[in-house]
């Protein structure tokens, strides 16, 4: 770092001692001429790139990124084998001692959580802040149309898929589980989903919606022969078939459910933002304070993140432990991960890559290699909104993605981008038809791509909040929802894949919006560069006659001129 910081300042000084005697050359015998002449363009360029350099050291830290890496791959490695060796013990594993297993991996997840709301909040407020409303609206729209396009693309690739090996077909012997889950879903349609997001999005309590969020429910009731209504538990209603359903009477609910408004708190945040930045010097103190927040809240995810590999070793081990008759399991089961992982696989390793390459103009390993500790404290935690700090960090400190970008398209994608999830829907609901030999019409298919789609932009970025979507898809093309207990027994493995893919596109989208954005990102710096210039020309042309920099002796005496 000092050698970089010499280099450059002894680059200053050549050209600023070149452009001296160029002022003199009319005057000065061609002897007294530098025998080296450096071209102010040059040389400019050669001291913008140290400086860049630089500044590339000072914020990726190469050094202790390698480190964390090593330490969060470890920690997955760890993870394994513990979770394998406890599962040796003669005993089973009480309640209690499964807990305490848990509690450091619980620890990681809570202090990841506390972090996201301030996190959320401040990065979105500061960023927008400071573009233009023009600006702000081209990095809405791309991003929205980034998001749509994934998500459907994922839909596709898996509908093919499972309309191609038919994994269903492979499943001889099954049974449902007649013992009832320990909390019975919410049970609703893709119109609910629908008009929930619409909801959401505007919350009638803003610290309200720090810890809850509007949900629809269906209630459903039999009216008996004597005109006596009753309720009919949703454990009930998930046993039986579409026939018997359909003599029930359904009303929806609508509740409050546990679990941040994210969405809600993103578009009040992201409206908030964009007048502050209309008012200009007015909203000028609410900038410099939002600005503050999020260099604290950055500062304390740094701190965090380096309790992940501890955390992660505990939380897989402790999801392997739990985990009853895997070989048994495997085996009914392999068509179906076969087609999900394909699935996924092609989407992270083909699409997403050839997008980025295509329209990012970047390299896809290069720029995966720099989100690494953030896809695998994914595949650890399992929850795209929990990896959210460290997937900002990486985009900006590792891939060099404009803090504006990722601190508007990430907590976005965090919650209406789950491509991973999408993929896995369409597949699990074919599979599920395919396994009780159900034939279903191109009009079904294309249903479960359209509901697919619209579920997994509503799905929380939360652990196994992928179940609750697929259910949707389920009731909407007639199927039984018993019978999601079918892959519950490996969901939790492909959770954990399909939310890496999910933080994988979000990254990934945060460079390509960047690229697609860059013009108008400058054009920002240019805007509020000359603002700035009109409120303090004086004093900034003052500072550069005292001090010059490259840039004003490149301006005063162009090339030209020599």
């Amino acid at each position: 770092m000092e050698e970089l910081t010499e280099k450059s300042n002894m680059l200053t000084a050549e050209v600023s001692g070149t452009a001296s005697h160029t002022e003199g050359w009319s005057s000065t015998p061609s002897t007294v001429r530098p025998k080296h002449r450096l071209s102010q363009s040059s040389a400019n360029r050669r001291i913008r790139w140290l400086r860049q350099k630089m500044v590339t050291k000072r914020g990726c830290h190469f050094d202790k990124e390698q480190l964390l890496l090593l330490f969060t791959v470890l920690g997955c490695i760890l993870g394994l084998s513990l979770g394998v060796g406890l599962r040796k013990r003669e005993h089973p594993f009480t309640p209690r001692e499964l807990m305490y297993l848990k509690f450091p991996g619980e620890i990681f997840l809570r202090m990841l959580q506390m972090l996201i709301l301030p996190l959320i909040i401040s990065t979105i407020v500061s960023s927008i802040a400071q573009l233009n409303t023009r600006t702000a609206g081209e990095l809405g729209m791309y991003t929205v149309i980034y998001y749509f396009t994934t998500t459907f693309l994922a839909v596709v690739e898996g509908i093919v898929l499972v309309m191609t090996i038919r994994p269903g077909d492979w499943s001889h012997d099954f049974s449902v589980s007649e013992e009832a889950p320990d909390s019975a879903p919410c049970l609703s349609n893709a119109v609910d989903t629908i008009l929930d997001l619409i909801r959401n999005l505007l919350p009638e309590n803003l610290v309200e919606a720090c810890y809850s969020s509007v949900k629809t429910c269906m209630k459903f009731r039999n009216i008996t022969s004597t005109n006596v209504t009753v309720k009919v538990p949703t454990e009930v209603v998930m046993q039986l078939s579409e026939e018997e359903r359909s003599l029930l009477s359904e009303s929806p609910e609508t509740k409050i459910g546990r679990g941040m408004n994210i969405l809600g708190l993103i578009f009040f945040f992201v409206v908030f933002a964009i007048f502050i930045s209309v008012l200009e010097e007015e909203g000028q103190p609410l900038r410099d304070f939002f600005k503050s927040l999020e260099s604290v809240m950055m500062k304390l995810i740094t701190i965090v993140i380096w309790y992940a590999p501890i955390g992660i070793i505990f939380l897989t081990a402790h999801q392997i432990v739990i985990f009853k008759d895997p070989v048994k399991e495997l085996q009914r089961l392999v068509g179906y991960m076969i087609t999900v992982l394909s699935g996924l696989f092609i989407h992270a390793f083909v699409v997403l890559p050839s997008l980025m390459l295509l329209v990012g103009r970047r390299n896809p390993l290069k720029y995966t290699y720099g989100i690494l500790p953030a896809l695998l404290t994914a595949l650890g935690t399992s929850s795209s909104s929990a990896t959210l700090p460290l997937t900002i960090k990486c985009c900006e400190k590792n891939n060099n993605v404009d803090p504006r970008v990722t601190r508007f398209v990430l907590p976005l994608g965090a919650t209406i981008n789950m491509d991973g999830t999408a993929l896995y829907e369409a597949v699990a609901a074919l599979y599920i038809a395919q396994t009780l030999r159900l034939e279903l019409s191109l009009g079904h298919v294309i249903l479960v791509s359209l509901t697919a789609t619209l579920a997994s932009i509503g799905a929380a970025g939360i652990p196994q909040a992928g179940i609750v979507t697929m259910l949707m898809v389920l009731i909407a093309i007639g199927l039984p929802t018993k019978y999601f207990i079918l892959i519950m027994p490996v969901d939790w493995f492909l959770d954990r894949i399909r939310t890496t893919v999910n933080v994988f596109g979000d990254s990934l989208g945060a460079g390509i919006v960047h690229k697609l954005c860059i013009n108008y990102l400058m054009k920002s710096d240019e805007e509020r560069a000359r603002r700035a210039s009109i409120v303090d020309g004086p004093t900034r042309k003052r500072m550069t006659s005292s001090t010059p920099t490259p840039d004003f002796i490149s301006s005063q005496h162009p090339v030209s001129s020599l």
